[in-house]
């Protein structure tokens, strides 16, 4: 709205100032229209590049550093303003800064310092710009999920008391509080005088000798601290095959029997022999005896704590008075087997001498006993 006024003749110096003043009210004008212009294409093209945290080197007690970085296209050379930036934490303002920026410069980056507690947490920035002499303005906003990470409490070493060689092996490192909140964190394993790197907390291994106490120590490396555990454990061989065998065919009744455990491999053996009578011994070596005539199964075990064979062997005990019947028997049988063929041999000769000397030979059978008299029967030795 232009209001005029009489301000009567005016000289040849004043009309040049008035000539100034309206050049200068002209130009005016255009520059804001360009401001104006410039703003609605910053609005539109300017974008938040990233938003990074630096977490402090060593104590996580210290404010965390954020940045957000801007940049724009078509920004006129003449044109400045200031970007307000305004830090949300889980929706929490926590700090707001501001950076004037201006040309020659396609980028403006703002900042801001505030504690942080360990966790997960939701980032926003929101980003307003404020022109030379205009009203501000929401630029922009963004948000990323931040981890602030934690200190490492305790970890625990997860596996198996006992673990035999030639196999592999699991151990597993729980770390409290859980992985995801330590940030980078690395795991150093000790098996013995084996040091094993790894990252990701679980870990196989093989180990090659027995041992009956065993070491298993962990490192746990975190972005804000460290802390270790360890373990024992016992390496043993596995058995791979087990043989009974017993000193006796056909044991008998009272009769003192041994028994044998042989095994093939294996380590911190242990034995276990179950007769079938009630008896149980373990001992690789033993020596039994049976109270009752019969058939037994013998169940014959060898473990540790890593395998476990088992074996079995049938064995027939008989009764000792008939074993002692049965031997005199064959005793028997065997003496009068004997007599008999002396007394043959005995005949045989002498029919042998009585032939070769012309003699008659004249038997008489009495009462099924055979009597050598040559007046008893006539009988010629051609005939007989």
């Amino acid at each position: 709205r232009v209001q005029s006024q009489s301000l009567g003749p005016l000289s040849p110096g004043t009309s040049g100032v008035m000539l100034a003043r309206l050049v200068a009210a002209l130009a005016a004008l255009v520059v804001a229209k360009s401001l104006q212009l410039s703003v609605g294409n910053l609005g539109e093209t300017a974008l938040i590049v990233s938003i990074t945290a630096t977490n402090p080197p060593d104590d996580d007690r210290e404010n965390t550093n954020f940045a957000a970085g801007m940049n724009w296209t078509a920004l006129p050379s003449n044109f400045s303003f200031e970007l307000t930036y305004k830090w949300y934490l889980d929706d929490a303002l926590q700090r707001t800064t501001r950076t004037w920026c201006s040309p020659p410069g396609p980028a403006c980056n703002g900042s801001a310092n505030f504690y942080v507690t360990a966790g997960h947490h939701n980032l926003t920035v929101q980003v307003n710009y404020k022109p030379d002499g205009l009203l501000p303005k929401e630029l922009s906003s963004g948000y990323t999920d931040y981890l602030k990470p934690a200190r490492p409490g305790a970890v625990q070493i997860l596996c198996d008391k006992y673990v035999a060689t030639q196999n592999t092996a699991t151990f597993q490192a729980l770390a409290a509080p859980d992985l995801s909140m330590l940030g980078w964190v690395n795991f150093t394993w000790h098996f013995g005088p084996d040091i094993i790197t790894d990252p990701s907390g679980t870990i196989g291994f093989v180990f090659n000798e027995t041992s009956s106490n065993l070491t298993v120590r962990v490192l746990v490396h975190a972005q804000y601290g460290k802390v270790e555990n360890s373990t024992h454990i016992v390496v043993q061989e596995s058995i791979t095959s087990v043989t009974v065998t017993c000193s006796e065919r056909v044991p008998v009744v009272g009769e003192a029997v041994a028994f044998d455990l042989a095994e093939d491999g294996g380590s911190m053996i242990r034995y276990y022999w179950d007769f079938g009578d009630g008896a149980v011994q373990g001992t690789p070596h033993v020596i039994h005896q049976f109270d009752q005539p019969g058939i037994y199964v013998i169940n014959a075990s060898v473990c540790n704590d890593v395998s476990s064979v088992q074996a079995q062997l049938s064995v027939s005990v008989s009764d000792a008075s008939s074993s002692q019947t049965t031997m005199y028997i064959i005793i028997g049988v065997c003496v009068g087997g004997a007599v008999l063929l002396v007394l043959a041999a005995v005949g045989i000769y002498r029919l042998r001498q009585r032939r070769k000397h012309g003699e008659r030979a004249d038997f008489s059978f009495v009462r099924g006993r055979l009597l050598s008299e040559s007046s008893a029967i006539n009988t010629s030795y051609q005939s007989f």
